[in-house]
C-alpha cells in the first residue's frame, strides 16, 4: 500500500501518527536515495497503526462511508481490485474527497505542512498509539493449523527488522492483526488477487536488504505461480524463511462462487481442489535445493519457525491446515 487514506475526525492525532509512520530518521536519511521508493511501498510495524481497507469492495464502501471527509496521503482514490457488475469501481463514489499529496510528491512534507496549519487542535492519544494483538500467548502447542493460529505463530517468532513477503486471503487477516504489537518489520503486500507475486518479491527483497531476514507468508495456491522462484533463493543462498500455507485449495475461487450464490458442487470443488494429486511441498523445495519441513500443530510451527530463523540461507516450512 503506497499511502494512506484517513478521516478528519481525530486529524491532528492522525498527522502526528502519520510522520511518525512516514518520517522515522532512518527513512528521512533516505530521502533522496533509490531505496526510498522501496519503503514508499512497505508499511512498518511498532509504530502508530493505520488499519487497513476491506478486502471485497462491498466492504470498502461500507468503511469508507463514515469519512467526512477522506483525505489522500500519497495515494489515488481506492478502486475495486476486480470488476463485479453489482459493484462499482470507484469505492469512494459520494465521499468528500481531498488529496493533500500524490504518489510523485513529498509526502512527508506535507504532512508537516497541515500540521503546523493544525498545531492549535489539541493531540488525541488514543490514535498515536499502537493496539495489542494479545492472541499469540493463548495458543497452545497442542492445537492444530488454521488461518488464525498460522498468522498468529508468524507474527510470534518474526526476527527483529524482518521484512515480511505475504500473500493469500488464509493467514492475511490474522498475520496482521497479531503483529501490531511485534517486532519493528516491513511488510509486503498485493493489492488485487494472489497470482504469485509473494516468492518473487521475498527474493527481491532479500537481495536489496541482505542484512534483514525475510519471512514470506504464502498461500499454496498463488505459490504455484512462481515457485521456480524457490531455485533463486537457494542459488543466492538468501536468508529467507518460507511459511508455506498449505489448505490444498484455491480457497478464494471457492469464496468467490458463494459471493455469486452458486454452492460449490463436485465439479467447482474439483477444480479448485489442489488434492488429485495433492503437492508435496517438501519434496517440492528439496527439489529446488531448500530445506524443507511439515508442521501440523501450533508447537511444531514455532519450534520450526525459530529455527529456520536461526539458519543462514533458505528455509521452507509447510504449515498443514487441518
Amino acid at each position: 500500500m503506497r499511502g494512506r487514506c484517513f478521516s478528519l475526525a481525530g486529524m491532528r492525532s492522525k498527522l502526528v501518527a502519520a510522520q511518525y509512520l512516514i518520517g522515522s530518521v532512518d527513512e528521512l536519511v533516505a530521502a533522496h536515495s533509490p531505496e526510498r521508493r522501496q519503503r514508499d511501498l512497505i508499511e512498518v510495524g511498532d509504530r502508530p497503526e493505520f488499519g487497513r481497507l476491506p478486502y471485497f469492495p462491498e466492504d470498502v464502501v461500507a468503511a469508507l462511508s463514515t469519512a467526512a471527509p477522506l483525505v489522500l496521503v500519497g495515494t489515488k482514490s481506492p478502486v475495486a481490485f476486480f470488476g463485479y457488475r453489482e459493484h462499482p469501481s470507484a469505492l469512494a463514489e459520494g465521499v468528500a474527497t481531498l488529496t493533500l499529496s500524490t504518489g510523485e510528491e513529498d509526502s512527508y512534507a506535507a504532512l508537516v505542512a497541515l500540521d503546523e496549519e493544525l498545531s492549535g487542535l489539541p493531540v488525541g492519544a488514543s490514535t498515536a498509539t499502537v493496539s495489542v494483538g494479545g492472541q499469540t500467548a493463548a495458543l497452545s502447542d497442542e492445537q492444530g493449523l488454521d488461518g488464525w493460529t498460522i498468522g498468529s505463530v508468524a507474527a510470534e517468532t518474526m526476527p527483529e527488522d524482518a521484512i515480511v513477503s505475504i500473500e493469500g486471503g488464509t493467514v492475511g487477516h490474522s498475520f496482521f492483526a497479531a503483529s501490531q504489537n511485534g517486532p519493528r518489520h516491513s511488510v509486503l503486500t498485493n493489492t488485487g488477487g494472489a497470482i504469485g507475486q509473494g516468492l518473487p518479491v521475498a527474493f527481491g527483497a532479500s537481495l536489496a536488504a541482505p542484512r534483514r531476514r525475510v519471512v514470506a507468508i504464502q498461500s499454496d495456491g498463488s505459490a504455484q505461480y512462481t515457485v521456480q522462484a524457490l531455485w533463486s533463493m537457494a542459488r543466492e543462498g538468501t536468508d529467507i524463511t518460507v511459511v508455506l500455507v498449505s489448505n490444498q485449495k484455491y480457497g478464494i475461487l471457492n469464496t468467490e462462487l458463494q459471493r455469486l450464490g452458486h454452492t460449490s458442487g463436485d465439479l467447482a470443488n474439483s477444480l479448485t481442489s489442489l488434492t488429485n494429486p495433492s503437492l508435496d511441498w517438501c519434496a517440492t523445495a528439496r527439489g529446488y535445493g531448500v530445506p524443507s519441513s511439515q508442521v501440523h500443530s501450533v508447537g511444531e510451527l514455532r519450534a520450526a519457525l525459530r529455527r529456520a530463523h536461526a539458519v543462514p540461507g533458505p528455509t521452507l516450512v509447510e504449515a498443514v491446515v487441518g
